[in-house]
């Protein structure tokens, strides 16, 4: 998640949500899960490539994207198995969320504006 422009409506909290994405635990109970994230330096979020980020629960693996020049807050749950035998809803599948709170300079910001829109004028008095 990342920060919502004072301007933009759509987050919760203050908070937009960027993308959400799985991974597997190892199948050794003993074993941790190790998670990486890779900063990525984007002008405009919708430019953050979250494809490969996307696919059935425990499918997806290798480092996320993370955009840079954002305050940016990673929500980690656990998700288990979706056995409705087992698990009541929802709310008994899923644990209550830990974050982090991360802050990135980018590398290099280029094209911070959208191109200007040759159609469209302003008037200054």
């Amino acid at each position: 998640m990342t920060v919502a422009s004072g301007f933009d409506t759509r987050g919760s909290d203050g908070w937009l949500e960027v993308y959400s994405t799985t991974r597997a635990f190892p199948d050794d109970p003993e074993a941790s899960l190790t998670a990486t994230g890779t900063y990525v330096d984007v002008t405009q979020l919708d430019e953050l490539d979250t494809a490969g980020q996307q696919g059935a629960p425990g499918t997806v693996s290798g480092p996320f994207p993370v955009p840079t020049a954002r305050d940016i807050r990673i929500e980690l749950r656990v998700l288990c198995r979706d056995d409705p035998t087992y698990f009541a809803d929802d709310r008994a599948r899923l644990s209550h969320p830990v974050t982090v709170d991360l802050h990135q300079k980018a590398a290099v910001e280029k094209r911070l504006f959208r191109p200007a829109d040759p159609t469209r004028s302003a008037s200054w008095r």
